[in-house]
């Protein structure tokens, strides 16, 4: 188990207030085993941790009140991403091919295949109304967060030769 804290403050974006750093995570256990049979090991380990901070998007932009950013800077890295979940598994087996030793083996990572975000930022869509393009300024804009995921089930296969 780990328990952590990370933080951050300036004088030109908050008055020197701090607030969680982009690699804050609180809390994070992992639960790790090695079995060793022969010639072969088997391993496992489990993962969980704390959702990283994110700054929210401003709910007050808009194209009109010429807002500088679609980021609600009043509240730094405010809100957490999900949790983040991992299961990996991994069968290694060691043997010998003359003078060499030699490993070979599969890992599969993240086995039951969570959604790990890694972090959130965002972009702006504007919907063009193309009935009242020279009439008014009727057009809209959304704010949408863009997630980016960390790698879902993934298998590894490896062979290692040492001489």
């Amino acid at each position: 188990y780990s328990l952590g804290r990370s933080e951050n403050a300036f004088w030109y974006r908050n008055q020197n207030e701090p607030y969680p750093s982009n690699q804050d995570q609180r809390h994070e256990i992992n639960f790790t085993n090695i079995l060793k049979l022969g010639k072969w090991e088997l391993s496992s380990v489990l993962l969980f941790g704390s959702g990283q901070p994110y700054t929210p998007a401003n709910p007050e932009f808009s194209i009109e009140n010429d807002t500088v950013s679609f980021y609600d800077l009043e509240r730094i890295n405010a809100e957490r991403l999900p949790s983040y979940k991992r299961l990996d598994l991994s069968a290694k087996y060691n043997f010998k091919i003359g003078k060499f030793t030699c490993e070979s083996g599969l890992t599969l990572f993240n086995v039951l295949n969570y959604r790990n975000i890694k972090s959130r930022r965002y972009t702006v869509r504007y919907f063009f109304d193309e009935s009242t393009a020279f009439e008014d300024d009727s057009d809209q804009v959304e704010v949408i967060p863009l997630d980016t995921q960390l790698l879902g089930f993934t298998p590894n296969f490896f062979f290692k030769i040492s001489f």
